[in-house]
């Protein structure tokens, strides 16, 4: 499991992934502050599907749409050149 905090450089990367795969979310600071701030980043994507787009699990496992975003976000930090520890679905 990924337990790695989401900070605010982190957040960045998220909503660039997001958007990359044509997404319009935007996870933010008060998603993080509403997990506590230090949530592992799966389990803020997961928060922040359940609390701002509910709908797409009628359609979708959680499950998949957090491995999406967090490969995404992987792929383009590497893209990037930032080191990261490679990401591993459940």
């Amino acid at each position: 499991m990924d337990q790695r905090p989401l900070s605010g450089t982190s957040r960045g990367q998220f909503n660039t992934a997001c958007r990359a795969l044509g997404l319009d979310w935007d996870i933010d600071g008060t998603v993080c502050r509403g997990n506590g701030g230090g949530q592992p980043e799966r389990e803020i994507v997961r928060t922040y599907i359940t609390a701002h787009r509910a709908h797409l699990l009628a359609s979708y496992d959680p499950d998949f749409l957090i491995d999406l975003v967090l490969e995404k976000k992987a792929r383009r930090e590497t893209a990037d050149g930032v080191t990261v520890e490679p990401y591993t679905p459940l």
